[in-house]
């Protein structure tokens, strides 16, 4: 159903997803960005606002390498790829609550309440959205539908909810929103390492092969 890639594609995929696992200066801005249009959106119960967050949120791509690392068995990436995650999701959190200690008299909306209940329908979500993020950044000619998949991934905006319920002191809400982004990021990464196998993705079985492979993304 789904052809494998040529060694070379399989190297320029590689370095794609390798080059947007890495932490940059864009990186973390556009994490503040996302988290505050997210933490905004949700105290004004706009769904348009948050999704507008969704867009400029760039979680997905060290997401994505999570799984590519794990199907290739490099443990640098994968802690390059878990790093990037982690940084990423402390700065948004953080963001949100900066923004709800702005305001505390504000009562938490229906779109900040949907994002504290977790459900198996969350979980079909996910998965789907792995799947269609990983096929997008193997393909550079099915890049365009990675603004769709940012959309229904909705990475960023549990994680200022995160930060607002604890700014108000609602911590049990605050660790629904908190479940809500680790199943989507456990779903995501178990969907996107599926794709990547059906690719034609392997583990380096010897130093020759490893070398031929990072020999081969280097001239990419």
């Amino acid at each position: 159903i789904v052809p494998n890639l040529s060694p070379d594609k399989r190297a320029q995929a590689y370095t794609r997803i390798s080059r947007n696992a890495h932490p940059t200066r864009d990186f973390y801005i556009l994490i503040c960005l996302s988290a505050m249009i997210a933490a905004f959106g949700l105290l004004l119960d706009s769904a348009a606002v948050i999704i507008g967050a969704m867009l400029v949120a760039p979680l997905m791509s060290p997401i994505v390498g999570t799984g590519m690392a794990l199907v290739s068995g490099d443990v640098r990436f994968l802690r390059l790829s878990l790093t990037t995650v982690l940084k990423g999701a402390l700065l948004a959190i953080f963001v949100g609550l900066i923004i709800g200690l702005l305001r505390l008299d504000h009562p938490l909306t229906p779109q900040i309440l949907s994002r504290t209940q977790p459900g198996l329908l969350d979980l079909g979500v996910a998965l789907i959205s792995g799947l269609a993020g990983a096929y997008a950044l193997s393909y550079s000619d099915a890049a365009g539908a990675l603004p769709g998949v940012a959309i229904a991934a909705a990475l960023v905006p549990p994680l200022a909810v995160v930060g607002i319920a604890f700014s108000v002191g609602q911590p049990r809400e605050a660790l629904g929103a908190l479940l809500l982004f680790g199943t989507n990021f456990i779903a995501i990464s178990f969907a996107t390492a599926i794709v990547f196998l059906a690719l034609g993705y392997r583990p380096a079985i010897g130093q020759k092969e490893r070398r031929m492979i990072q020999g081969r993304a280097c001239r990419v």
